[in-house]
């Protein structure tokens, strides 16, 4: 006994599909026409851009800024200045050699300013042959007593020289008659190398103070006239100093 198949079901066939939009579809001919004509352009737009550079109003993907640092180099040249020295020369640089080497500057040393010192701590000046009218001794004027005192050496003249070679400016002393002396009032004059300085009286009782100036003098002489033959007539400096 056989057996028989069903009957197979009636498909429809399958409707094709709707041309697009454009109507009916390209042919594969067509599309490859326009792919080989845009190549082409593509290929002339990088020959030219290769060959010309991309124009300025084109900003490139790849580009980057570049920026341009300029450095400047500013040369100062410094010029050294060299103090003057007291003497108004120029000193020399610590780093300049020794103009004269193995020479050495010593200072030049300076004089010793002298100190006030007595008349009668000084030795007199014997001019012309002549002795010395006065010599170191001690008196009493007006009650007061001065140790260190010039007084004549006789009973004439009070006549002494120094040589102080201007080292001193000021000549100090006090001038009068000594107490037990004879009252005669007695002129004692101060000489400063030939000319009269100053005159003084010296009277008893009433002695002087005095400040004399001898600046510039180098013989500084003390003359003073007293009553010759009067024993006893006794005009004296008391305390006579010269100061610097």
């Amino acid at each position: 006994m056989s057996s028989a198949l069903p009957p197979e079901p009636n498909i429809p066939p399958r409707p094709a599909d709707p041309p697009g939009p454009g109507g009916t579809p390209p042919s594969p001919r067509r599309l490859a026409d326009v792919a080989a004509l845009v190549s082409a352009g593509a290929a002339v737009v990088g020959l030219l851009v290769g060959f010309f550079g991309l124009p300025p109003i084109v900003s490139s993907p790849t580009a980057r800024n570049v920026t341009v640092t300029t450095t400047v180099t500013e040369t100062v040249y410094v010029k050294e200045s060299v103090p003057p020295s007291s003497s108004g020369e120029l000193s020399p640089s610590p780093s300049s050699p020794d103009p004269t080497p193995g020479l050495t500057s010593e200072p030049v040393p300076q004089p010793e300013s002298p100190e006030s010192v007595l008349l009668t701590d000084l030795e007199p000046e014997v001019l012309g042959g002549f002795s010395v009218g006065a010599v170191p001794g001690s008196v009493t004027m007006g009650k007061k007593y001065y140790p260190d005192a010039l007084i004549p050496r006789d009973v004439c003249r009070l006549d002494i020289v120094y040589s102080i070679n201007e080292k001193y400016k000021k000549l100090t002393a006090v001038i009068g008659l000594d107490d037990d002396s004879w009252a005669d009032p007695v002129t004692i004059s101060f000489i400063g190398d030939g000319k009269k300085l100053r005159s003084v009286t010296a009277d008893i009782n009433r002695p002087r103070a005095i400040s004399l100036d001898v600046s510039g003098v180098a013989l500084l002489g003390v003359t003073g006239d007293s009553s010759c033959g009067v024993e006893g007539h006794k005009p004296a400096l008391g305390n006579p100093k010269l100061h610097p």
